[in-house]
């Protein structure tokens, strides 16, 4: 009989010295800082025209106008500002995950070479991403849209002045703010970072995935225990929370 052909695989996983196998740690605090000035500077601008409309709390049509200026301010900084601010941060995030996947030392071993700049595929990938990120960042002010009104709401029937009720606007902004944008930035640099570098591996025709995590004190007991294993492309990828900091490495199947 003939004898059977076997795989051999490296599973040999590169020791990560830092708390984020990824690298993206200060796009990631980029892109928060750059949605978080977008609600800051919402919150600047919507601080006067709620001043002098919280003059008319009671008038027929009150929290009709509120919402509406809510909608237009929220037009005006949130969904004008945030394209540009997306375009930057998920572009370099991408473009990133593509040349580190290109020049992954597995692949290089194996003179499997990968072409490091963006496809017409990847920048359909890339704009998908960009779409992805919008929505959330306009949901995130639609969260704080429902959450000022619940405020406001609140805030009259219990009878608050003024001066309360303004102050509750600017905390419940500045408290979503930095919460949808901490949340957001490290989710989604991380996702679209993976994103490239899993398309990258499958268009180079590369079947299966092992899963790296930085094995600090930060890593969690899930994604610990996935680290090194062995996965398929249909098979759930990081980051699989908000705060997870793991990445792909391809498997590299040779026959003996």
């Amino acid at each position: 009989m003939p004898k059977q052909k076997q795989s051999k695989i490296d599973t040999r996983l590169p020791v990560i010295k830092r708390q984020d196998a990824t690298g993206t740690g200060g796009l990631r605090r980029s892109y928060q800082s750059n949605i978080y000035s977008l609600f800051n500077t919402y919150a600047e601008k919507l601080k006067p025209r709620i001043n002098r409309l919280l003059n008319r709390v009671g008038n027929q049509g009150f929290i009709k106008e509120f919402l509406e200026k809510l909608d237009d301010t929220q037009n005006v900084v949130i969904n004008a500002g945030a394209p540009k601010i997306i375009n930057e941060h998920i572009t370099r995030s991408y473009t990133r995950g593509k040349q580190v996947a290109a020049n992954n030392p597995r692949l290089r071993r194996d003179t499997i070479l990968i072409d490091s700049k963006l496809s017409r595929t990847d920048n359909m990938a890339l704009e998908d991403l960009k779409t992805r990120n919008f929505i959330l960042i306009k949901n995130a002010g639609e969260t704080m849209k429902n959450r000022l009104l619940q405020t406001m709401t609140e805030d009259i029937r219990q009878g608050k002045s003024i001066e309360e009720m303004a102050k509750h606007i600017q905390e419940n902004i500045v408290d979503i703010g930095r919460s949808k944008s901490r949340t957001i930035a490290r989710t989604e640099i991380a996702y679209s970072y993976n994103s490239a570098i899993a398309k990258t591996y499958q268009d180079a025709n590369i079947e299966r995935w092992q899963w790296l995590s930085a094995l600090g004190y930060s890593t969690c007991q899930e994604c610990m225990s996935k680290h090194g294993n062995i996965y398929n492309w249909d098979d759930e990828q990081p980051p699989i929370h908000p705060n997870c900091l793991c990445t792909i490495y391809p498997i590299i199947e040779r026959e003996t």
